[in-house]
């Protein structure tokens, strides 16, 4: 099973608010798991204003926390999802919401 918090732009924030949860000390951190090299790679991307940047940095810590595996997923959600292929613009979310509000038909 492959266990990824990489996204497409625009889901970048998503993804570092997952990455948050394992930095060193940090509130959300109950598995207290620590390396200085992933927290470096988190905080960077905290302050970098290019995207393409900031999710290069997310993806490198990314791969240091599923290299050290701090915690082991036992299960995940699924959905399915039926639309209409002239139904354009909508988002479905890394975290399962959907976001219409660019929506549209095509003709």
């Amino acid at each position: 099973m492959t266990f990824t918090f990489k996204t497409v732009d625009g889901h970048a924030m998503v993804a570092q608010a997952v990455q948050d949860m394992w930095l060193t000390g940090g509130g959300n951190n109950a598995a207290g798991y620590s390396n200085a090299e992933y927290d470096n790679y988190v905080k960077e991307a905290q302050k970098e204003s290019d995207p393409a940047k900031r999710t290069a940095l997310l993806h490198k810590a990314e791969d240091i926390l599923m290299s050290d595996m701090p915690v082991i997923p036992l299960y995940y959600y699924t959905s399915v999802v039926v639309a209409n292929p002239k139904a354009k613009g909508w988002i479905k979310s890394p975290l399962g919401g959907y976001f219409f509000k660019k929506a549209y038909m095509e003709n």
